[in-house]
């Protein structure tokens, strides 16, 4: 582990390696599962857009971690977006890439928003 931190470019080296390696023993092993996305590509786009925002608006707001409310402000947001989308979706249409950013970027407002004002509301915000 101490080589990694060391060396950060080895270890950039080191997961590129092991993407490639993966998507060619995909491609060549598994071609199936590329085909299976290709019919779902909506529903693939929408759960890669999804753990994508969460993966950013978490790294962001990290440091907030430890307070009372984040990750019920975290969850109580993944539940509403996950609603939001499948009723756009079902009942209007797929969203595009582009209506994809539009959503990211308002719902990046709205999680900062939530997640900087809901532990304050609560009684101990800085506690467990």
């Amino acid at each position: 582990m101490k080589r990694l931190t060391s060396y950060p470019v080895l270890l950039g080296i080191l997961v590129g390696l092991f993407i490639g390696g993966t998507i060619i023993a995909e491609e060549t092993w598994f071609p199936w599962v590329g085909e299976a996305l290709g019919r779902h590509k909506r529903l693939a786009q929408g759960i890669y857009f999804t753990f994508f925002f969460s993966c950013v608006w978490v790294y962001n707001l990290w440091g907030r971690h430890r307070q009372r409310m984040f990750w019920v402000s975290f969850f109580i947001l993944f539940i509403l977006h996950v609603t939001v989308v499948l009723f756009f979706t079902l009942r209007i249409r797929p969203l595009s890439i582009s209506e994809w950013m539009l959503l990211g970027l308002a719902e990046s407002y709205l999680v900062a928003v939530f997640v900087y004002l809901s532990p304050r509301r609560a009684r101990h915000p800085d506690k467990l």
